[in-house]
C-alpha cells in the first residue's frame, strides 16, 4: 500500500497511486493536472472528482456505486467517516476481503467504521468486468 505522507490529507491520492501502480508524487501530479484534487498543494479528493478522474484515464476505470461490500467482486474505493471526528473523511481501498488503508503499511482484515460510499471499480462501462488487479495506467 502507498502510505499517505501526511496523516491529515492525501489518502485519496495514495489510494489512486496504489491502484495505478504509481508512487505518491506521480499520482498527485496526474490528479492535480486533471483537476481531481483541489490543487497540487491541497490533496483533498471529492467523490465526484475521483470517479470522473478514473473514467477519463487513457485506459478508463469505470465506477459504480455499490450499496454493500458484498456487491464488490473486485476492487473498490471506500469513503468513510470516523465516529470520533464528524468532519474527518478518509479513503480506503477494499480488495479481496482486505482493507488497504493509506495510513498503514499492511492490509487490515477488518475496519472500524462502515463506509459512507462504496465505489466499485470496473474495466468496462457496462459494469460486467470487475477490476481485479492493480495495473499501470496514465491519465489523459
Amino acid at each position: 500500500m502507498i502510505v499517505q505522507p501526511d496523516s491529515s490529507t492525501g489518502c485519496g491520492v495514495a489510494c489512486v497511486a496504489h491502484i495505478l501502480g504509481l508512487d505518491y508524487g506521480a499520482a498527485l501530479k496526474i490528479m492535480a493536472d486533471a483537476g481531481a484534487t483541489n490543487s497540487a498543494t491541497d490533496h483533498n479528493v471529492k467523490v465526484e472528482r475521483l470517479a470522473a478522474f478514473l473514467e477519463n484515464l487513457d485506459n478508463p476505470i469505470y465506477v459504480n456505486q455499490a450499496q454493500s461490500l458484498s456487491e464488490v467482486q473486485g476492487i473498490a474505493f471506500l469513503y468513510v467517516k470516523w465516529p470520533q471526528n464528524k468532519r474527518y473523511r478518509h479513503w480506503v481501498v477494499f480488495r479481496d476481503g482486505y482493507y488497504y488503508d493509506p495510513g498503514y503499511r499492511s492490509p487490515l482484515q477488518s475496519y472500524p467504521v462502515s463506509p459512507l460510499k462504496i465505489l466499485a471499480l470496473y474495466d468496462d462501462p457496462a459494469f460486467g468486468k470487475p477490476l481485479k488487479a492493480r495495473r499501470d495506467r496514465k491519465s489523459t
